[in-house]
């Protein structure tokens, strides 16, 4: 009887070993796909996923009483708000991890036209005044 605890024991140390580099493998992989950014659920002891990203941003938005966009709408409108806000858009490219300006420029051109309309303006008041 005691060989076989021993055998156990081996090998469940073994196997504990395996599942350890299989993690290490799968973040490794996540890392490099989602670009460093994961999830961890402590609780559950897994990484969290999209949808449950989804369901819970979906529940927020239920309770607060907001129309539900996806998640997404997040991403554009802290990038809304950045190019309102004056950041220029070279550093929104790189904080937004668009690998071109252009992106930039063509996914968020309606903020800009707006900013043009508003720069306009002024410049036409500064004319005025001189």
């Amino acid at each position: 009887m005691m060989k076989v605890c021993t055998l156990w024991r081996k090998t469940e140390q073994f196997l504990a070993r395996k599942c350890a580099l299989l993690v290490a493998e799968i973040c490794a992989l996540y890392l490099t796909v989602y670009n460093g950014l994961i999830f961890y659920d402590y609780n559950k002891k897994s990484l969290v996923e999209t949808t449950q990203v989804n369901c819970f941003f979906r529940r927020i938005c239920e309770k607060a009483g907001v129309t539900y966009h996806g998640q997404h709408a997040l991403r554009h409108t802290f990038a809304t708000r950045c190019i309102e806000s004056g950041i220029q858009p070279v550093v929104l490219k790189t904080w937004m991890g668009h690998t071109n300006i252009h992106i930039t420029l063509d996914v968020y051109a309606d903020v800009f036209d707006k900013m043009n309309d508003k720069s306009v303006a002024q410049f036409d008041t500064y004319l005025d005044s001189i």
